[in-house]
């Protein structure tokens, strides 16, 4: 059961990813800033890889720690 789950999460991500239509958190924006990833690694872990967390927020929603590779480096 909780492959299906897992590969729904991620082609919902993908969905998103084709249509830029996805948030990014103040995390992963200060990583973008600073240069240590890029749109691109980003947006390859959400198309390739795996869901390692969900968190629930009331008033944010569902997040998602995703972990995947981009360029031969490990991205999270």
């Amino acid at each position: 059961m909780q492959e299906i789950q897992q590969y729904q999460e991620m082609e919902w991500f993908g969905h998103r990813v084709r249509e830029s239509r996805y948030a990014l958190s103040e995390h992963v924006l200060r990583f973008l800033v600073a240069g240590k990833v890029s749109v691109t690694d980003i947006e390859a872990v959400l198309l390739t890889g795996n869901v390692l967390e969900e968190r629930r927020n009331q008033l944010r929603g569902a997040s998602y720690l995703v972990y995947g590779e981009s360029d031969g480096r490990p991205v999270h």
